[in-house]
């Protein structure tokens, strides 16, 4: 599966709500049952160290068998982000990383907030 590419921005002290459905070459969409998310964002794609982490059941939501993936952020957790900009890949996997699927790949930029 190649991966989707897909920039956005992130407004400092705002909910970030975003979803997506994954689907074939057919565009029908994917059963995702057994599948988890994991989203890493790095100020450089070859840096070690990672900026922050969305995972299964915190930030980041899959509904299986209607192929829905989303990001669900709220204003505190935006509120208390400290980057510019970094690259992230989103990726599904089983347990044991038996399959890992990366779907989605860009630049997140993160718009400062002037408001206290």
């Amino acid at each position: 599966m190649k991966p989707g590419i897909w920039d956005f921005t992130i407004y400092q002290g705002s909910s970030f709500n975003w979803s997506m459905v994954v689907s074939d070459s057919n565009e029908v969409a994917v059963n995702l049952t057994g599948y988890s998310g994991r989203l890493s964002c790095k100020e450089l794609i070859d840096d070690t160290s990672v900026l922050f982490s969305w995972t299964n059941g915190s930030e980041i939501t899959i509904t299986p068998e209607t192929g829905v993936i989303a990001i669900d952020l709220t204003p505190a957790a935006t509120k208390a982000m400290v980057f510019d900009s970094g690259t992230y890949d989103l990726e599904l996997y089983t347990s044991s990383d038996v399959k890992v699927h990366k779907v989605l790949k860009g630049v997140i930029t993160l718009e400062k907030e002037n408001t206290i």
